[in-house]
């Protein structure tokens, strides 16, 4: 019986410590294909989803970016990533396919998002319901995707 408590207090560990080796970003889990789940929030700034190294960060100007409702208004979203060289980006819908951007990339040369990397404005419509793709790619090959769960009207 007690080589049986041994067992079951190192398998309980090792769970544990498998449990806590699961990606996540300084807000929680990170967004991925489908919002399952969305991009994590804290207040208006998201953390995108990025490859090894790379950091970004998101400051949707509006309310909460988990309450998206899909509309023609135009959102801004300012974003700081790290990576070299310019950036692009691409608005995929919720049917995977693309759409422009309404302006930007912007460079900022300045500001007051305290977050590491360049910073860049961008302007977009989420107008359908569903999960939309904000993926930002710079020009050194560093990629992020932001993930967006809009509502319905």
């Amino acid at each position: 019986m007690r080589r049986g408590a041994v067992l079951a207090l190192i398998l309980t560990g090792a769970l544990a410590l498998v449990g806590c080796s699961a990606p996540e970003g300084e807000f929680g889990p990170l967004g991925a294909a489908g919002c399952e789940p969305a991009s994590p929030s804290a207040g208006m700034v998201t953390e995108a989803t990025t490859t090894d190294g790379v950091t970004a960060f998101g400051l949707l100007e509006t309310a909460d970016p988990r309450e998206l409702v899909a509309s023609d208004a135009v959102h801004k979203l300012v974003v700081r990533m790290t990576g070299s060289g310019d950036l692009s980006v691409q608005i995929v819908r919720p049917d995977r396919s693309t759409r422009d951007l309404h302006w930007g990339p912007e460079p900022h040369a300045s500001s007051n998002f305290d977050r590491p990397g360049d910073e860049w404005g961008l302007g977009f419509a989420l107008d359908e319901p569903g999960c939309w793709e904000i993926r930002l790619t710079r020009e050194g090959g560093d990629s992020a995707s932001f993930w967006f769960a809009v509502d319905d009207a």
